[in-house]
């Protein structure tokens, strides 16, 4: 498997790395392996996108890798604070800049150079807030959400694109619950766990932002928060991304353009829709208490 993102080719990918193309096309263990065992050479991250999933997160992503001052990690999701965090900080870190190379982009770029990560897991995951603050209690912190409706039938049919999925949309709301019994606490109590269901089958689950939302509000302070409103992002993005550029401090520069990123194409079903509508109403009110602003979804 070769290390990318998204539709990245291996050149790209090279360049960011400033690794030999050979090397690269060699594998992506190799590529990791290399980065681990250099890692007290390079930098940890300043911002981390923590999600949420089908949110919007790739193509904010790839608007902060296209900015001059941002120097981007080895490839999108690096999973470490919800599923690979028994392979240590010398992993994780491996897959940023070199202390080195971050000066001598701050040097050219008015002493400004950040570096950081999207992983859309992080946000619904029980254990990275806590494993987050710990590692890295001064990032700042991006979340991006969406309707919840339009949120889980778009996560619905990305497990249907991977042949995760195979039961029809209504069955697979039906028995969501059934699936995920009991999986969080089994996450909780045996931190080396990784549920599947948990994290490919939680469609409504994912959508109930507030409790996540305070679970990482009582790990960081507010100010180290950015919350982003999904159709905001894609109607305006210029004005949002102006947004997320003046909280990590960066100079206010933008994209050339603001494409869309892992977007699926889907018929909708009115009627499941209007049943989440019902089904979300009060878990949305919840958040908007949480925030302080009406995000619109109802």
């Amino acid at each position: 498997m070769l290390v990318k993102q998204d539709t990245d080719s291996i050149g790209e990918v090279a360049v960011r790395l400033q690794l030999p193309r050979w090397l690269l096309a060699a594998g992506k263990p190799l590529v990791e392996g290399i980065g681990s065992a250099t890692s007290r050479f390079r930098v940890d991250p300043d911002y981390v996108i923590i999600g949420g999933q089908r949110c919007g997160t790739s193509a904010l992503n790839r608007y902060l890798w296209e900015h001059p001052n941002v120097l981007p990690a080895m490839y999108k999701e690096l999973h470490f604070f919800d599923v690979n965090h028994e392979r240590g900080l010398h992993w994780y870190r491996g897959h940023f800049p070199t202390t080195r190379h971050r000066s001598r982009v701050a040097s050219r770029r008015g002493g400004i150079a950040l570096t950081g990560e999207a992983t859309p897991y992080y946000l619904f995951h029980p254990l990275v807030p806590e494993r987050l603050a710990a590692a890295l209690p001064n990032a700042r912190l991006i979340v991006v959400l969406r309707d919840p409706v339009a949120r889980a039938i778009s996560h619905y049919h990305h497990e249907r694109h991977l042949g995760i999925e195979t039961l029809g949309l209504s069955d697979a709301l039906e028995i969501e619950d059934e699936r995920l019994a009991g999986e969080e606490d089994r996450i909780i109590n045996d931190p080396t766990y990784t549920s599947f269901a948990h994290q490919n089958f939680s469609y409504k689950a994912r959508g109930r932002y507030a409790a996540q939302l305070s679970r990482w509000l009582d790990r960081f302070p507010r100010g180290q928060l950015l919350v982003i409103e999904t159709n905001a992002l894609f109607y305006e993005p210029a004005r949002e991304f102006e947004r997320v550029t003046s909280f990590l401090g960066l100079p206010p520069v933008s994209p050339d353009s603001f494409g869309s990123y892992n977007s699926l194409q889907y018929a909708k079903d009115q009627g499941i829709a209007a049943s989440l509508r019902d089904y979300f109403r009060p878990h949305n009110q919840q958040v908007y208490d949480l925030l302080g602003r009406n995000l619109g979804w109802d």
